[in-house]
């Protein structure tokens, strides 16, 4: 079960991998390489999955993020998985021209997750601070959808 600390750890590695390669676009270049080639040896894209499909929804984080998705793509999602698992389960792998081609594996969770981690992040802050600035409590700011909301100036 991934936990918030795990989150932040990834969201500060792409941070910070975000800053090496601005300094040198070279080695963007060399990584993009070694990752296409990491993710063609998968072989999730020849089950139909997308690079999203394979987090874990055991997650609280993941369970939240999932909740901000519009109806079709989580519908989309439970389809890819459910074929793969079937296809898997037959010991066998989709044919080539209903693989997921690289450029339909677009992230679609992971930026959401990232958004959940920063407002976790931002109510502890506040947390502790014991309240905001205007005085709300964590259960005022957060709406019935367990969204963050914005205080009232």
């Amino acid at each position: 079960m991934t936990s918030l600390w795990a989150w932040r750890f990834t969201r500060r590695t792409f941070q910070y991998l975000d800053v090496l390669f601005e300094r040198n676009p070279r080695l963007r270049e060399r990584f993009n390489r070694f990752r296409e080639n990491y993710l063609n040896r998968c072989e999730y894209r020849q089950y139909g999955l997308n690079r999203d499909d394979l987090i874990n929804e055991d997650c609280e984080l993941v369970k939240t993020a999932l909740s901000r998705l519009p109806d079709k793509v989580i519908f989309d999602r439970s389809f890819r998985i459910r074929r793969a698992v079937f296809v898997s389960s037959n010991h066998e792998k989709l044919p080539p021209e209903e693989w997921t081609k690289p450029e339909e594996d677009k992230s679609y969770l992971f930026p959401v997750v990232m958004e959940v981690v920063a407002e976790q992040d931002h109510l502890e802050l506040m947390d502790q601070k014991n309240g905001t600035e205007t005085g709300m409590t964590r259960a005022q700011l957060m709406g019935a959808n367990g969204t963050l909301r914005k205080p009232a100036k």
